[in-house]
């Protein structure tokens, strides 16, 4: 896989694969609702293509989140921070 400077380089060479992959990828998450991609992203193909273009994985990137799975499911729940604590 490429570096992400040398992905935008690309795209600007060839925008008609930016919107082909984004396309591909939507549809992708269309047909798999189970993939930990549709959970985190809620099915948008455009922020999947910007946790794709940043080179983090999706723990990084969805980093207010965590995802688990149970019995073959993902499920996504909202890590608490410092903000959400009650006992202040």
């Amino acid at each position: 896989m490429a570096a992400t400077h040398k992905r935008e380089h690309e795209f600007r060479l060839y925008p008609k694969f930016y919107t082909n992959i984004e396309s591909a990828i939507k549809r992708g998450m269309e047909n798999n609702p189970q993939w930990k991609l549709t959970l985190a992203t809620g099915g948008d193909a455009s922020i999947a293509m910007k946790w794709w273009m940043s080179g983090q994985t999706l723990d990084d990137f969805f980093a207010y989140h965590n995802f688990e799975k149970v019995d073959g499911v993902w499920q996504k729940s909202k890590k608490n921070t410092l903000f959400d604590m009650n006992d202040v």
